[in-house]
């Protein structure tokens, strides 16, 4: 017997890019892109984390401290009580994929388009093998 909390169902809610503007952020190493006044739907765990920082985003732009009480207004405007459940994931991303009208884009950026020194390899010190 263990102690672990059940397995809850996976869900995936509705996200809103509320602004005028695109919105893109990375899950993973997956640079996602949100275009202008656009929805998709995504699992819960995307969507909040988009939301988290697209409401950090906003706040920043309008001078508010990301901590200020009104916070929670900013982030329900990323959402729009669109739910919706699968017995797995695997059949939720069908779910998601079937319905959606996405307007979003995800791709994977590599180290040059992200700006990002590529390591040099390392060469061995000396010679280790056995002979």
């Amino acid at each position: 017997m263990t102690n672990a909390p059940p397995k809850r169902a996976p869900v995936a809610v509705n996200f809103k890019n509320h602004t005028s503007e695109p919105f893109e952020w990375t899950w993973d190493g997956v640079l996602y892109q949100f275009a202008p006044l656009s929805s998709t739907m995504l699992q819960d765990y995307l969507a909040e984390h988009f939301a988290k920082h697209l409401t950090d985003k906003v706040m920043n732009e309008l001078g508010i401290p990301t901590n200020h009480f009104t916070r929670p207004q900013y982030y329900n405007k990323c959402f729009d009580g669109t739910e919706m459940r699968a017995d797995n994931e695997t059949k939720l991303e069908q779910e998601i994929m079937n319905t959606s009208t996405s307007e979003i884009t995800p791709k994977v950026k590599d180290a040059a388009e992200l700006n990002l020194p590529v390591p040099e390899p390392i060469a061995p010190k000396f010679n280790c093998w056995l002979t």
